[in-house]
């Protein structure tokens, strides 16, 4: 039964390093993969370390693919409070000062096409419901 390579570790602990697992994060891990037989990974046998860093890798790569998601959805909320500052159901705030969203969560439970609150849309809804508060605040806008 051989053990890791020095490339497989290095893999390893990088990985690992990215996910921000502690310690005992590390050790459980290991326990999993190895039935309990090792909790280092000095003593992992190629395939074990090999599964694990498959393991590691598609979970930084879910992680990578959600602060993407999380990311977009920041800026089509942004837009959309944005559309409704234009229309007056926002109004800023000094900096430091929490903002009230009441109204246009108010307006989003009774009007939106989904009929839920902005931040319960996902990405793939929220897309859709741009498009709706756009069209809405140029109406509003276009009105007079």
């Amino acid at each position: 039964m051989a053990t890791r390579t020095l490339g497989q570790n290095k893999t390893l602990h990088k990985l690992l390093k990215e996910l921000r697992y502690d310690e005992a994060q590390k050790e459980a891990l290991i326990l999993g993969y190895t039935e309990n037989r090792v909790s280092s990974s000095r003593y992992l046998t190629i395939d074990e370390c090999s599964q694990i860093n498959v393991f590691l890798q598609s979970e930084v790569n879910r992680l990578k693919t959600k602060q993407s998601a999380d990311k977009s959805l920041k800026k089509y909320r942004a837009f959309i409070l944005s559309k409704f500052t234009e229309i007056g159901f926002l109004i800023p705030v000094p900096a430091g000062e929490k903002q009230d969203y009441s109204k246009v969560n108010a307006w989003m439970k009774t009007h939106s096409y989904l009929k839920k609150g902005l931040w319960e849309y996902t990405l793939a809804e929220i897309r859709d419901l741009s498009t709706q508060v756009n069209a809405m605040a140029n109406a509003y806008i276009n009105k007079d």
